[in-house]
C-alpha cells in the first residue's frame, strides 16, 4: 500500500514517482496529457449497384472457328458468389475470347442459384456438384474428373479458373 500512495503524494507535490513505482493508468494519462483516442468502426458499406452492361465486343473471324470450353470450379464462397453476379456479365461482354465460350462447365460443392449464372445466358451451361474434399484435392478432383470422363472432347480450347479470376484483357492469348 506504501508504494501506490507515494505516487500520488509526489504527484500532488509536482514530482515524478521514483523508479520501481508505478503511477495509477488514470495518474499516467493525466502527466501524458493525452486526449483519449476513442476507436470507432468505419460506416458500413452500402451494395454497389450494378452497372449496365457495355455493347458486346465484336468477335474476330478466326476465332468464330474455335469451340472453346470454360470450366468453373468452386466451393460456392460468398466471395465467388460476388463475383458470378457483378464481374462475370461484363467480363463476359468485353471479351471476344469469353463471348465465343461455346459451353460452360461449372463445378461447385452445391448447386449455384440462377443469377450466379447470368452471365452465361444463350451459352451450354452444364453444372456438376460434388462433395469438396478440400482445397487442393477439390482442385485436383475437377479436373481428375473432367477429363476422366471427357467433358472436353470435341473442343480446341479449355479454359479453366475459379469465379474469382477474370479475363480482362485477352488479346495476349488471341
Amino acid at each position: 500500500a506504501g508504494t501506490a500512495a507515494a505516487p500520488k503524494q509526489q504527484q500532488a507535490q509536482g514530482k515524478k514517482p521514483a523508479a520501481g513505482t508505478a503511477a495509477a493508468p488514470k495518474q499516467q494519462q493525466a502527466q501524458d496529457k493525452k486526449p483519449a483516442v476513442q476507436k470507432s468502426r468505419p460506416p458500413a458499406l452500402a451494395p454497389l449497384p450494378l452497372l449496365p452492361l457495355p455493347p458486346p465486343q465484336e468477335i474476330p473471324a478466326p476465332l468464330r472457328k474455335i469451340r472453346i470450353v470454360l470450366f468453373l470450379t468452386t466451393h460456392v464462397t460468398a466471395l465467388h458468389e460476388a463475383f458470378l453476379r457483378k464481374c462475370w456479365p461484363h467480363a463476359v461482354r468485353n471479351s471476344a475470347l469469353l463471348m465465343q465460350v461455346e459451353t460452360v462447365i461449372f463445378f461447385a460443392a452445391r448447386k449455384p442459384s440462377p443469377d450466379m449464372l447470368e452471365a452465361f445466358v444463350g451459352k451450354n451451361v452444364t453444372v456438376k456438384v460434388y462433395r469438396n474434399p478440400g482445397y487442393q484435392p477439390g482442385s485436383r478432383l475437377a479436373m481428375e474428373t473432367a477429363t476422366s470422363q471427357g467433358w472436353f472432347a470435341g473442343y480446341d480450347w479449355m479454359i479453366r479458373v475459379n469465379p474469382d479470376v477474370l479475363i480482362l484483357h485477352n488479346d495476349a492469348v488471341l
